[in-house]
């Protein structure tokens, strides 16, 4: 027969027990084995402590790595303060981490990232509002494979409510 511990007297009151056994033999009833619930219920908190937004970003910069994984025609290794690597941390620290830096990745939905999206609007940044959005994808891509549990990518489509960027003047000067 096996037996699951509630506690030790001092820590849990015999009320506490009692509480505990009975919804111990309600998970029973349900066909549901009580200790694999508790260990599944530790296991999620644990991985929600380790998955915190800030710790996936941190991953995903470090994956991204010193060559940047950037399609936009940035050289690997060019320093300057608009490249992708520059620009990328400057803007999520500003932006992005102190609203959603300490919350789980799995508590993470879209319409956090659409309340980060348009503070960033209203000051009209759109053009830094459209690399988030595409940061966020990444991101949430990146956190897919690596965290587990997660099941969806949240900051899919999150283009189709965007503000459009103003038509763009080239060389206005020159004319």
């Amino acid at each position: 027969q096996k037996r699951i511990s509630l506690g030790t007297y001092p820590e849990v009151t015999l009320r506490e027990a009692r509480s505990l056994r009975d919804e111990a033999r309600a998970l029973i009833a349900k066909g549901i084995n009580p200790r694999d619930h508790r260990k599944q219920k530790r296991t999620a908190v644990r991985l929600a402590d380790e998955n915190n937004f800030e710790a996936v970003y941190r991953g995903w910069l470090e994956h991204r790595g010193p060559t940047g994984a950037d399609t936009r025609g940035t050289q690997p290794g060019k320093e300057g303060r608009q490249t992708t690597l520059a620009m990328l941390p400057r803007i999520f620290d500003r932006d992005v981490l102190p609203t959603l830096g300490k919350r789980s990745i799995y508590e993470i939905k879209r319409p956090d990232l659409l309340e980060v999206i348009a503070k960033i609007e209203k000051r009209s940044a759109l053009s830094i509002a459209e690399k988030v959005r595409t940061w966020f994808n990444q991101l949430f891509r990146y956190a897919l494979v690596i965290v587990p549990g997660l099941e969806q990518n949240p900051a899919s489509d999150l283009d189709v409510v965007a503000l459009p960027l103003p038509p763009v003047r080239h060389n206005p000067f020159l004319r």
